[in-house]
């Protein structure tokens, strides 16, 4: 049986498709991976249907329940992050 850390799985979502990925740390390798295309749109009731499909699949290959994923989300939108340093300047008297 393969234990937790003997794998990652990765769930890719964007508009124009979803993808799955299990990779093997220990040989380095791919195990799993699965794709399907979408239009330009992410539709709830397809994603449900491809991750409860492809997860079921999964389990199968490596014998053991997945524990955790790895979401990855593509979106157009950018978020802007501001950073500023301050320089602490105190003198002892």
């Amino acid at each position: 049986m393969i234990e937790n850390s003997d794998f990652e799985t990765f769930l890719y979502i964007s508009k124009n498709k979803y993808q799955i990925f299990v990779y093997d740390k220990n040989n380095l390798k791919n195990l799993y991976h699965e794709e399907i295309e979408n239009n330009d749109e992410i539709e709830l009731n397809i994603l449900s249907k491809f991750i409860d499909d492809n997860i079921y699949k999964i389990e199968k290959i490596i014998k053991n329940f997945i524990r955790s994923i790895i979401l990855i989300i593509e979106d157009d939108k950018v978020l802007d992050i501001g950073i500023s340093l301050k320089k602490k300047i105190m003198k002892k008297i």
